[in-house]
């Protein structure tokens, strides 16, 4: 199925008064033990109570990263398209961030698909023995104009790209269905198409705003509209590989 398309989800940092986040506490205060583990593509054990204290606090957004981790927190509207859409693709442990009545959960996203189109992108810079990280030789370094190749995706909805994690991939019927949900589209979250990578990124006054196809040529953008505010990477991953339906927290 190569004629599907796919975009990368993101959020737009420039957002006027947006908030930002910390990493996640467990109740007593204490940080999580590993902030890293929600963005290495991969399930991971239930981590509990949970919750974020502000860097700054400011305007909610349906989707965010913490400041130093980049761990996804997002709002019920999105967590109902994944739950609906790709059960198989992700983890959500709620989660209750300061002073917020509305509930959000972090997002973990347990699907690395091997997919990058080296040819296709502008610029990859791969690691070599002389970086200095045996473990990472053959990953990727950096990436520029990311492409990737449709048909080593599979089944897979929503992952992360081996060797590269910070993106995450959504396929066009769930970017569409974030746009219905008023999610996309909006000034704080935003998409690209990735030539079967996706790019989106989003500040939550209308969630989504635009969004592009990662796909050869030129991409047109896509962001998350922002939403109305109340007052107040792995070796060894297979190709298109998913695991079994997880457990929530």
């Amino acid at each position: 199925m190569t004629n599907r398309h796919f975009f990368r989800l993101d959020f737009d940092v420039d957002v006027p008064g947006r908030w930002y986040l910390r990493e996640p506490k467990n109740l007593e205060g204490q940080e999580v033990s590993d902030i890293w583990a929600f963005i290495e593509g991969k399930p991971v054990s239930a981590p509990g109570p949970l919750r974020i204290p502000f860097s700054r606090p400011g305007n909610p957004l349906d989707f965010d990263k913490t400041t130093v981790a980049g761990t996804p927190v997002v709002s019920a509207r999105i967590v109902a398209v994944f739950r609906e859409m790709a059960p198989h693709d992700v983890q959500l442990f709620p989660v209750k961030i300061e002073g917020q009545l509305e509930p959000h959960h972090i997002l973990n996203v347990a699907c690395t698909v091997r997919c990058i189109d080296d040819a296709a992108c502008e610029e990859v810079q791969l690691y070599t023995p002389e970086d200095g990280y045996p473990e990472r030789v053959g990953e990727y370094h950096s990436v520029s104009g990311l492409r990737i190749d449709k048909s080593k995706v599979g089944d897979a909805r929503v992952f992360r790209l081996w060797g590269w994690h910070p993106p995450i991939i959504v396929d066009g019927d769930i970017k569409e269905a974030l746009e219905r949900a008023g999610i996309v589209g909006d000034s704080s979250t935003k998409s690209e198409e990735v030539g079967g990578t996706v790019r989106c990124a989003h500040p939550r006054e209308r969630v989504l705003t635009s969004a592009h196809e990662l796909l050869p040529g030129p991409a047109e953008t896509w962001k998350p509209a922002r939403r109305r505010h109340a007052p107040a990477e792995l070796p060894g991953a297979h190709p298109a590989g998913r695991p079994a339906p997880l457990a929530e927290g």
